[in-house]
């Protein structure tokens, strides 16, 4: 192949109309195309042929070179003075397609009315200037996907445009490689939930992408080859403000992957980069302004009741009914990270049947949920079990804490609902480091001692019990703490115990011992020991407001 000639791939991706067909399976999309000829329709209707040029032609103006010509045999002598390819307008017949397949030519079908003086100069201009011609497309593609985003048509709109465009198959993920849009060709080999797991491989994105600037106007773009044989994945990543926002890929045949699948990822994504942007915004002050309406109903007097009713219904939410609301909190304040858990959990919720009511209040994601009975709210809960599980897996680092209140019917309920998931919540990230989902529920003593937190009686109940043993692990460097924790949790069983801390039973035993001594206390009794389990329970609460 001459340097520099494009291929009939090429020229059929970067010259040809958008909506051009290949009418047959055998050609050759790889030979070089050396220039272009159109047909003339007085004799000789195709002059002096040179090696490797597309000729162009309409079927209808056939007759008018010979009355016994037909389209096979023109692809049939056209084959013998070796060409790359041929372009036709009008239709194309099965014995057309069949001498095609015989000579291994490709047989490009372009749609009706097209001029092929133009066609002729775009194949020219593209031999000549390949560079420019593919800028050129490169803007051509950005201004037509680009108005679908004017449109507010969404990212569904522009994977579905650029399916068209490169005539395979297009995702877009976000930053965590949740796929946030698909349009897959016929051909494609892989299944919606396949893709899932095909394109999550973070890793080895993470690794590729960090070695390159993320530069909104000019964002990185690569290849991979995928698991399932013979395809890949054309990939560039969406920036914004110079952060990894998200991913577009084209997948497609190896052989078949591009100039114009580069341009057309690296364009895209600037687009997607735009949508993606606006979306974040929407969301962001959507769950702002739900968030100013969440303090009025936790606030608002009963005059205001039946204005909150329409507010509400107005916001596609219903007051009058039964409610359960979930708080949620992250270990880090990054807003797309926050926009991944809204979207996480509202996905689990759909086709259930549970109304769902978001906002951000108080640095939370707060969800108001309809739960008429028992086993809707056993499946909320199961709903946000999973959200957490998949946060968590996406966002590496990531600590979820859930806070469940019960029932409430009305808006009096929705507030004691609220007050009980804020309780739940804020027990999750005392006791559980910011990682847990927790019912109100489920507090059972920790409900009572967090209201009893800062008794003096208490203050002075852990001083005289749990105190000294907490001490003396700090200035030896010791850890009888944990396990006077592990001696409760398997229930007095020293040989439990043991294997569970890597002990032997004789170093369990000497441990046991000391922390009798340091507390003054006795294990064995029944006193003395549920005394330790209580101030081991009361703990928690008074490292968290020391802290």
């Amino acid at each position: 192949m001459e340097i520099g000639h494009p291929s009939v791939h090429e020229v059929w991706r970067l010259a040809l109309p958008a909506t051009t067909k290949l009418a047959n399976t055998q050609g050759d999309l790889n030979r070089p195309v050396s220039w272009a000829h159109r047909m003339s329709s007085q004799v000789p209707a195709f002059g002096t042929l040179e090696q490797d040029e597309i000729v162009l032609l309409s079927v209808n103006a056939i007759p008018l070179v010979d009355d016994r010509l037909t389209l096979a045999k023109i692809i049939e002598g056209l084959a013998e003075r070796n060409i790359a390819a041929l372009s036709v307008v009008g239709k194309v017949s099965q014995q057309a397609q069949s001498a095609a397949n015989k000579r291994h030519l490709c047989l490009l079908v372009l749609p009706e009315n097209t001029d092929l003086r133009d066609v002729e100069r775009d194949i020219v201009r593209l031999i000549v200037e390949r560079e420019a011609q593919l800028d050129r497309r490169g803007r051509q593609i950005y201004r037509q996907l680009a108005q679908f985003s004017i449109e507010n048509h969404g990212l569904q709109a522009i994977a579905e445009a650029l399916r068209k465009i490169a005539n395979k198959s297009i995702v877009i993920q976000n930053e965590h490689l949740v796929i946030q849009a698909q349009a897959l060709t016929e051909t494609c080999p892989f299944s919606p939930d396949k893709l899932d797991t095909l394109l999550a491989n973070k890793t080895t994105l993470d690794r590729w992408v960090f070695r390159h600037p993320l530069d909104s106007k000019a964002p990185p773009g690569t290849r991979f080859d995928l698991p399932t044989k013979g395809w890949a994945q054309c990939i560039t990543a969406i920036v914004i403000e110079e952060h990894l926002a998200g991913y577009l890929s084209i997948l497609g045949p190896k052989d078949n992957l591009d100039d114009l699948d580069r341009l057309a990822t690296e364009r895209g994504s600037l687009v997607c980069a735009v949508e993606l942007a606006k979306q974040r915004a929407v969301v962001a002050v959507e769950h702002q302004l739900r968030g100013s309406f969440l303090d009025m109903l936790l606030t608002a007097g009963p005059r205001e009741e039946p204005a909150l009713n329409r507010r509400a219904a107005e916001m596609g939410y219903t007051l009058n009914r039964q409610h359960t609301v979930l708080l949620f909190a992250l270990n880090q304040n990054v807003s797309h990270t926050w926009s991944v858990l809204a979207s996480e959990f509202r996905a689990s919720l759909l086709n259930t049947g549970i109304q769902v009511f978001l906002c951000t209040y108080e640095e939370k994601l707060a969800a108001l949920c309809s739960t008429e009975d028992e086993d809707t709210l056993k499946a909320l809960i199961r709903y946000a079990q999973i959200t957490h599980e998949r946060v968590t897996a996406l966002i590496p680092h990531t600590h979820v804490a859930i806070g469940i209140g019960k029932q409430g019917a009305g808006l009096s309920g929705l507030r004691r609902s609220f007050a009980q998931a804020r309780e739940a919540l804020t027990l999750a990230q005392t006791l559980f480091k910011s990682d847990k989902v927790l019912t109100f529920g489920d507090l059972g003593l920790y409900h009572l001692l967090q209201r009893l937190q800062s008794c003096e009686e208490l203050l002075q109940f852990h001083s005289q019990t749990l105190a000294p043993l907490v001490a003396y692990d700090v200035d030896h460097d010791a850890q009888l703490v944990l396990s006077l924790e592990a001696f409760f949790h398997y229930h007095g069983n020293v040989s439990q115990t043991a294997e569970a801390l890597h002990l032997h039973r004789n170093s369990l035993l000497y441990r046991i011992e000391r922390i009798n001594e340091i507390t003054g206390m006795d294990l064995n009794d029944a006193d003395d020991r549920f005394a330790l389990q209580l101030a081991l329970k009361l703990h928690p609460f008074l490292t968290a407001t020391c802290v």
